[in-house]
């Protein structure tokens, strides 16, 4: 076992009661509300009553019900200790119960051994790590949160005994209910309708439908978005049946209008029997209804503005909005205004480079201005990464050059508005000819030549622009599309295949990797930027890295789920990127690392309406 220091993560050994890195306590916490010194196993502060210890839900399939019970601990080691009272046996005999976690700091096996097989291939140890057990329970849930990460509460810990089998997850019973909310907006409730039909027809094909029969189990995040607590299996085959839907909406959302009452009927008497029929009839009432009806200002502004949208064609340039498409948006799609803007950046020298040749510059500029009704804030960012090449000096210098000048440059033609392509593209330009004057000047030439890529976002309220030259790359990240690469590599490879050539042959080539273009090794009709412009209609997160983060497809393979995670406003970015960094440099140390990452929240704006 190991235990892991909450301040600076560092892996301690478990008789360890201070971290040895930065001497954090690792049996006591201050109170969140007060400040007095809690221990770990205490539930709530002696002093304000304010809950301080760590809780789980756990999910236990008995053997038997008959003489079956639970004792005050859930396990005979005493760690999780039973908070709630033991209710009666669910429809699919489990049990639910609430724990405290008397060792929180402490990595539990099913996860310790779930970490070491993903890193078999970058250990050295000859021993085998032990694998978690994978029961049809476990395996079910995995699935589900790789594909749903939001939505479906982590696996905290796992396992069997005489007893049952035990999962432990995320507590989330401290959410607020979704059926505890009363007089919902229309706007709101329709946000939700749609939700729960993409997620019924993704469930039912699980036969797990019955999932969302219980408003119990219906819990919203802090983005307003409908979560679970855990999953339930149909125990009917009428559990499918969208009449249980109906039934539910009926029950949570009473003060709904007459259009939307009217659905809940048809459901509930069989008239609407497919999801496809359900989808039309919401989109018709969606374009009917008059925005005037809602009581918007009674709008929570808190809520997710990704489910405001209408579904949008698939096709990927749709994630790069363009504001000329305005007139063929449904009537209900409100504009949206900048709720919050976070950044932050990280560098590593990985571990076979003795010099870090990476790069990286943010310029941010954040105004608020409030008043007795209304808060709004303003943003504009400039965020860049650059990779240098060309040796030691070369490189160091070439991505350095290139970030200053392309400050220095924005300062002076970024006034009001987000420049334009070609400010943009002069700017890139203006950057390339200087170093590549620097080349001439001493003289260099050939594979000698520093240079650097280049990738940039540049960033104001709801809009942006992103462009790069190189193989740097910018991902985009959402809840509803998950995790998408904005760029395509200037490399000999990426350039093959967009000719029609295999992938497998095209990066089977001794050059596939070779950059086509560059900053700074070639005059400037050799460098043709590529500059795309984005609308950010939901939260979004854009990650720009050095190709440090991004070879072997680390981000899309191991690293993609904690990225899905990072669009949740309760996800601590510094935290969450340093962790990706060492991930990284696990998978990818041959290279220096570097990372900036932003999060775009946004919200409805009432003001144009």
């Amino acid at each position: 076992m190991i235990i892991v220091c909450p301040h600076c993560q560092y892996t301690n050994p478990p008789e360890a009661e201070i971290c040895e890195q930065c001497g954090t306590s690792l049996l006591e916490q201050p109170c969140f509300d007060c400040g007095t010194i809690v221990p770990f196993t205490e539930q709530n502060c002696p002093n304000c009553g304010a809950a301080t210890g760590k809780t789980w839900w756990a999910l236990i399939l008995p053997p038997q019900k008959d003489n079956w019970q639970l004792t005050e601990y859930l396990d005979n080691d005493q760690r999780y200790q039973i908070i709630t009272d033991l209710t009666s046996f669910h429809e699919d005999e489990s049990v639910s119960v609430r724990v405290l976690d008397a060792k929180p700091l402490t990595l539990p096996d099913f996860q310790h051994s779930s970490i070491q097989v993903a890193d078999e291939e970058a250990t050295t140890s000859d021993s085998e790590p032990e694998e978690p057990i994978m029961t049809p329970l476990v395996e079910l849930y995995l699935e589900l949160r790789d594909k749903l990460p939001d939505l479906i509460p982590a696996i905290h810990d796992h396992w069997l005994d005489e007893n049952g089998e035990y999962l432990l997850l995320e507590d989330r019973s401290k959410w607020q209910n979704i059926a505890t909310i009363k007089n919902l907006p229309n706007l709101q409730i329709l946000t939700y309708l749609k939700q729960m039909t993409g997620l019924w027809s993704e469930f039912s094909q699980q036969q797990l439908t019955r999932t969302f029969l219980d408003p119990d189990n219906l819990y919203l995040d802090e983005d307003e978005c409908i979560v679970l607590q855990k999953v339930s299996e149909n125990i009917s085959e009428h559990d499918d049946n969208l009449a249980n839907l109906g039934k539910l909406w009926q029950s949570l959302f009473a003060s709904s209008e007459p259009s939307l009452q009217q659905l809940y009927q048809q459901l509930i008497e069989g008239e609407i029997t497919t999801i496809a029929q359900l989808n039309a009839t919401i989109e018709e009432i969606e374009s009917q209804l008059d925005l005037t009806d809602y009581g918007l200002p009674s709008l929570n502004l808190a809520f997710q503005p990704d489910s405001q949208e209408q579904e949008e064609d698939e096709d990927d340039n749709e994630i790069l909005g363009d504001p000329t498409e305005g007139d063929n948006l449904p009537t209900l799609v409100l504009p949206m205004q900048l709720l919050s803007i976070t950044d932050v950046a990280i560098t590593d020298i990985g571990h076979q480079r003795e010099h870090n040749e990476d790069y990286y510059g943010i310029v941010t500029k954040t105004s608020k201005r409030e008043n007795p009704h209304k808060i709004k804030y303003s943003s504009r960012g400039l965020y860049i990464v650059c990779d240098g090449m060309g040796g030691h000096a070369a490189g160091e210098v070439a991505s350095r050059m290139a970030v200053e000048t392309l400050q220095e440059y924005f300062e002076e033609h970024w006034i009001d508005k987000l420049p334009s392509e070609e400010v943009i593209r002069q700017g890139i330009l203006l950057t390339n000819q200087k170093i590549y004057q620097e080349n001439l000047q001493y003289g260099r030439s050939g594979s000698g030549r520093m240079g650097t890529t280049l990738v940039m976002a540049l960033l104001q309220d709801t809009q942006g622009a992103i462009a790069h030259v190189g193989d740097s790359r910018i991902y985009h990240i959402t809840r509803k599309r998950g995790l998408n690469q904005l760029t395509l590599d200037h490399a000999v490879a990426q350039q093959e295949v967009l000719c029609g050539v295999e992938p497998e042959i095209a990066y089977r080539r001794h050059d596939a990797y070779q950059l086509t273009q560059a900053i700074g090794p070639r005059d400037n009709s050799c460098v043709h930027p590529e500059i795309q412009f984005l609308d950010f209609k939901e939260d979004t997160i854009l990650f720009l890295c050095s190709d440090g983060f991004s070879d072997n497809n680390f981000l899309e393979t191991a690293a993609k789920n904690q990225l899905l995670s990072l669009t949740s406003s309760k996800a601590n970015l510094e935290q969450e990127l340093r962790q990706l960094l060492e991930l990284g440099n696990q998978h990818n140390g041959h290279d220096n690392l570097t990372a900036v990452l932003v999060r775009v929240k946004v919200q409805p704006s009432l003001e144009r309406i």
